[in-house]
């Protein structure tokens, strides 16, 4: 289940880094993105379309959680344990 406003949210930020890519806006190397929500609201899921859409389009992708890094670059994917989990 996706839902539309996911995909709303999508094109806003590849709009976002298609400017940046380009030239035409400045980069800021402080900007951020938080995902807040209440448990079983879709923060996950929603997390995991911009992954599926970013892959996609063949975009370069750092995904990081508090124990592990993805680095998803030309079709390959790095990782690494941050954390060791009990």
């Amino acid at each position: 289940f996706v839902r539309s406003r996911y995909e709303e949210l999508w094109e806003a930020i590849e709009k976002d880094f298609l400017l940046l890519k380009s030239g035409e806006m400045i980069p800021n190397m402080h900007q951020r993105m938080i995902i807040l929500g209440n448990t079983g609201i879709g923060k996950t899921v929603l997390l995991n379309y911009f992954l599926k859409r970013a892959l996609e389009k063949g975009y370069r992708v750092l995904f990081e959680t508090r124990e592990e890094r993805f680095y998803f670059h030309d079709g390959t994917a790095d990782y690494e344990r941050l954390l060791e989990m009990n």
